[in-house]
């Protein structure tokens, strides 16, 4: 395919190589971009800004937990990565309409999201996200109702950022590998 020689022409380029080997990872950043701006521009155009926003931060939040590796793993950790985003949202929603008691809840996740670091990297990563999907979330104050359009646009937002990196992303899951038989052979 011609886009497969261009992909595997521009590997190849010395510069490129040494991009990647410091760690330079264009995939992972076209991914994000596509999880956060996508839905944005949506909302744009179809007059709902403020929930395209919503849901691109959702996307945004998740993305960030794409650490690669195995699908089923990847999916279990976005998907209750953005169930547990989107949660946080609407509970910061929800507390902050109750002076103290939003304070106190404020206190019980960041407690809760700091001890997370126990569990590895990917939930301190996680919790990090709970915590600022909740902080941001107070500014906000709501009923019920708002605390769930809350919830469904973050959660709408997970649910893409990991659509987008599980099943629209591998459109060529062996080019790595063969490249790097290809560079053999050169």
């Amino acid at each position: 395919m011609p886009v497969d020689a261009l992909l595997a022409s521009g590997r190849s380029h010395p510069w490129f190589r040494k991009l990647t080997a410091l760690g330079f990872q264009p995939a992972t950043g076209i991914r994000m971009t596509a999880a956060a701006v996508t839905p944005m521009a949506v909302g744009q155009a179809i007059g709902l800004t403020e929930a395209g926003v919503l849901v691109g931060v959702g996307g945004l939040f998740v993305s960030f937990l794409d650490s690669g590796g195995a699908y089923r793993q990847r999916a279990r950790v976005m998907l209750w990565a953005a169930l547990a985003i989107a949660l946080s949202g609407a509970f910061g929603v929800l507390a902050a309409s109750h002076g103290i008691w939003a304070g106190i809840a404020l206190f019980g996740i960041a407690f809760s999201t700091g001890l997370c670091g126990a569990f590895g990297a990917v939930a301190e990563s996680a919790s990090l996200f709970v915590l600022i999907a909740f902080i941001v979330s107070q500014n906000s104050p709501g009923n019920a109702s708002d605390a769930m359009l809350r919830f469904a646009g973050l959660a709408t937002g997970g649910i893409w950022a990991t659509l987008v990196s599980l099943m629209l992303w591998p459109l060529r899951p062996y080019g790595p590998q063969m490249d790097a038989v290809a560079e053999c052979y050169r």
